[in-house]
């Protein structure tokens, strides 16, 4: 048995390791506030996709292919679509990725999809409460994210005789 304790809230030496960090993991405890900080609405919704998936969202590893960066924000892209303006002003090395304009540096990455495209282990009535439920945390801006409250409200998170209409 491996333990290992990952703590890398709010260090940014530690953004690369982020996407990698749960790779054939058996058991994952989290422990973190989702009360007040929208980025981590973020990181929950990614553990969730791969909770139920079975593999990352944005990121699949591949041994022979070298992780980068530029590849992993075109799958975002893909998946999202462009990054708001406004939002990429706020990031310390958008220009890295990111023209004057916006336009993403590295177009051969993006592709168009749509997460009921790739939504592959939930079915039926499910499936479309499934993909609101990520929608409202995968979002460009971290202020248009779903709070820890909304999403305990979520229909998808109810019992599902809960959710199923009766009928008369």
């Amino acid at each position: 048995m491996e333990l290992s304790l990952w703590d890398t809230a709010g260090q940014e030496e530690f953004d690369r390791l982020r996407a990698l960090s749960y790779d054939d993991t058996q058991v994952i405890m989290l422990c973190f506030s989702v009360r007040f900080y929208p980025v981590d609405i973020w990181s929950l919704g990614i553990l969730i996709w791969k909770l139920v998936e079975g593999k990352s969202l944005f990121h699949e590893v591949q041994k022979s292919v070298p992780f980068r960066e530029s590849m992993y924000l075109g799958r975002i892209i893909s998946i999202l679509g462009p990054a708001p303006v406004d939002v990429l002003g706020r990031g310390q090395r958008s220009n890295w990725y990111f023209d004057a304009g916006g336009e993403f540096k590295w177009p051969h990455y993006v592709k168009t999809e749509a997460l009921e495209d790739i939504l592959l282990y939930v079915y039926g009535d499910e499936r479309n409460e499934f993909l609101d439920f990520m929608r409202s945390m995968l979002v460009w801006r971290p202020e248009h994210r779903s709070s820890a409250r909304e999403l305990l409200d979520h229909p998808w998170l109810k019992p599902a005789s809960r959710r199923r209409k009766k009928n008369p």
